[in-house]
């Protein structure tokens, strides 16, 4: 069979990081009693939607700990899949909210209010609609047991969905020696890196990471990346990125604190990205890759010393995501604290 071009390839990673970005924009509202006007069209970003007190473990006691929009896309799952269209999306995560608000509600108000609730419900169901309606309560109350009795900043979520996966095996990479030199594109890179100020240039500054990303997937493709991997990286590195400058007001450079990069692969890319485990798993390998890519294209320092912390952080990353993925496993997650 032939290969696939590099064009083909780069059109691909382009694809899968495309959608990835699209979804992190459709997730839904913080979840509570809402009314019908609060649900439209509430879609906040990946850094907005984030709730969760820093120093909260990613699982505890059998749960996994989640912010509130995470809780409601889970809660979500069986009504969504990657085909529906803007407007059936919202549709079924407002199906969604209302079954959630009327959970919480339930034996706890008249019986012709609860029909009430019902008959609007009713209106964005579809078919066997009551069915819907009574498997989604149950499911709310299967996953959230203890609404109500934990702090308002984080749920306890008991996982049903449980997914199965196999921890990324960075053996199978076979990453090209040779070095790469840097493109004009690059060498701007690195010029302009020099005079941003990420508490100033926000704009620039992410136009800057969203150029890095690109250059960096390019460079993976050369370097023998499989294809199929390519975007699970690029979206890896893009996290890290933004995570930096929304978190620590810090770029790319030798004076990122160990205790940022720590916080990053102990918590929040394991609770803060909406991907699959397996591609989560990847995480740790495509921050190496991304170390050795500024390196080799003379774009930072100080990549060693990243490199060390990431390396020595792998095994906690992959136990909590472990954890994380099925809560039921038992084990102590190792999890982040502020004076890290």
């Amino acid at each position: 069979m032939a290969k696939k071009s590099k064009k083909s390839k780069r059109q691909s990673h382009q694809l899968k990081k495309s959608k990835q970005r699209q979804t992190r924009k459709r997730r839904p509202k913080t979840p509570g009693t809402l009314s019908l006007k609060d649900s439209d069209n509430q879609r906040p970003d990946v850094i907005s939607m984030l709730t969760v007190s820093r120093d909260v473990p990613v699982a505890q006691d059998g749960y996994r700990i989640v912010g509130p929009a995470q809780a409601m896309m889970d809660y979500a799952k069986p009504l969504i899949d990657e085909s529906l269209s803007q407007e059936q999306f919202s549709k079924r995560m407002t199906f969604a909210q209302l079954c959630w608000n009327l959970a919480i509600v339930e034996h706890r108000e008249p019986k012709e209010f609860e029909k009430q609730r019902r008959k609007i419900i009713r209106d964005f169901g579809g078919p066997d609609v009551e069915d819907k309606i009574n498997m989604m309560v149950e499911r709310f109350h299967q996953m959230f047991p203890d609404v109500g009795r934990t702090p308002s900043f984080y749920m306890k979520e008991r996982v049903i969905d449980i997914e199965e996966y196999e921890p990324f095996d960075e053996s199978t990479l076979h990453i090209s020696e040779g070095r790469i030199s840097p493109t004009k594109e690059e060498a701007k890179l690195a010029e302009t890196l020099r005079e941003i100020d990420p508490s100033e240039d926000e704009a620039e500054l992410s136009e800057w990471q969203d150029e890095v990303v690109n250059c960096y997937a390019e460079w993976c493709i050369a370097k023998g990346v499989p294809d199929d991997r390519v975007g699970d990286f690029a979206y890896a590195v893009s996290s890290y990125l933004d995570f930096l400058s929304n978190y620590h007001d810090v770029v790319l450079s030798d004076y990122i604190p160990a205790g940022a990069v720590r916080e990053f692969m102990r918590t929040f890319f394991i609770r803060k990205t909406w991907m699959e485990a397996q591609g989560k798993s990847a995480m740790p390998c495509a921050l190496k890759l991304l170390m050795r890519y500024l390196d080799e294209k003379g774009i930072v320092g100080g990549t060693k010393r990243i490199g060390k912390i990431i390396e020595s952080e792998e095994d906690t990353f992959q136990r909590n995501l472990r954890l994380y993925t099925d809560p039921s496993l038992g084990g102590k997650v190792v999890p982040f604290r502020e004076k890290d």
